[in-house]
């Protein structure tokens, strides 16, 4: 990624992240008073102690900052002479807390880069604490964009999903700065998700390039793969998209950023070809790892649609034994107790009844709605 884009990032964050994360969230609390001119932080200069100033900007490629205890007077240091940064990032903690348990993740994610929108120019500054901040705000702000974007047919919605993908960007551009990270190119793929999904396929693609594939079995394989995915998908070329996806898959090291997602547009860019039994089974498999998560829900949602609209209601040619389960089995009768257990029970217990058995059935799913929501990515 260019260091010029990088820029055009944090500038688009710091000139209308304010007013497009008022516009989204409704319920977050706001600021009180006026906003600082800078940001207060512990920095480490060298082999110092850590001292307390107050970081206000840059000029002249250096750090301008003041002593906490005598802001009239500024001072200036290069970036690369600062050892360690700990900047103060305060945050309603309830009101959070809160809206995880709803699930609200543009709220989420509108807290947190409130929160942490001062500390956006100074990410490149070695071991900071504030990165951990901007890719949590990042990753919710996505989350909540990938969950409005599927409401295809709501305009209001498709808007507020095209504010939050804007806002995620941003977020992993600025993050994507911060080299002396590991992270730095986890957060340039997430930038690029966000890019795919705002239609800008071109730019993620020079992500994808400036990234280059990643060693495999490395933490960021998957989710380049993924990537990838999601960009040759929304070019029109499902069977390229399906290869890799599995290729994510395939990874040993299932990262739950990464994993739910690729089974996911597996199932999607199987539909794309026309194989509707592979995309059920994938799909039954990704409601049923993922229960009680958003990315089960979706799940769930879409193995609906297609038992509803009869996409899988011929049998198949090819048995589910010798292609994906190993096992002869009703996929779509496997597929409707899940999304109903009650109803599957009912059903059993009248067959047995016909047979002549009448011992009851136990729940399908005895746990079924019970399980707690996981915490999205970069939780930490």
């Amino acid at each position: 990624m260019t260091r010029r884009m990088l820029l055009l990032g944090v500038l688009f964050w710091l000139a209308h992240g304010r007013d497009i994360l008022r516009a989204g969230e409704a319920t977050a609390p706001s600021p009180a008073g006026p906003q600082p001119q800078g940001i207060q932080a512990r920095i480490r200069i060298g082999e110092n102690a850590l001292q307390r100033v107050i970081l206000l900007g840059r000029k002249g490629g250096r750090i301008v900052y003041c002593f906490a205890e005598s802001p009239q007077v500024s001072s200036a240091v290069a970036p690369e002479q600062i050892a360690e940064t700990r900047m103060a990032i305060d945050y309603d903690r309830d009101a959070l807390s809160k809206a995880q348990r709803a699930r609200d993740w543009g709220t989420c994610g509108a807290i947190l880069g409130r929160a942490v929108t001062p500390a956006l120019p100074f990410l490149d500054l070695a071991n900071n604490n504030a990165l951990a901040v901007v890719m949590r705000s990042g990753s919710y702000l996505l989350l909540a964009a990938q969950k409005r974007a599927a409401c295809r047919f709501e305009p209001e919605t498709r808007r507020q999903a095209e504010r939050e993908y804007q806002l995620a960007h941003a977020m992993f551009q600025a993050a994507a700065r911060a080299e002396w990270s590991e992270r730095a190119d986890s957060a340039a793929l997430w930038a690029a998700l966000c890019l795919v999904g705002m239609g800008r396929l071109e730019e993620a693609a020079e992500i994808l390039t400036g990234v280059g594939e990643p060693e495999p079995y490395t933490g960021d394989y998957g989710l380049y793969r993924l990537a990838r995915a999601e960009l040759l998908a929304a070019r029109g070329k499902p069977a390229e998209a399906v290869e890799e996806a599995v290729a994510g898959l395939a990874f040993e090291d299932k990262d739950i950023d990464t994993f739910p997602i690729s089974l996911l547009l597996s199932a999607y860019t199987y539909g794309k070809l026309g194989n509707w039994y592979r995309a059920r089974d994938i799909t039954y498999e990704a409601a049923r790892l993922f229960e009680g998560t958003h990315w089960g829900d979706s799940a769930r949602e879409e193995l609906r649609r297609i038992l509803e609209e009869g996409l899988t209601a011929t049998p198949e040619q090819v048995s589910a034994r010798a292609a994906f389960f190993a096992t002869d089995e009703d996929m779509n009768a496997k597929a409707r107790a899940l999304l109903d257990p009650e109803s599957a029970r009912r059903k059993a217990e009248r067959a047995r009844a016909d047979a002549g058995d009448g011992a009851p059935v136990p729940p399908a799913n005895p746990t079924a709605g019970h399980k707690e929501a996981a915490q999205p990515p970069h939780e930490e």
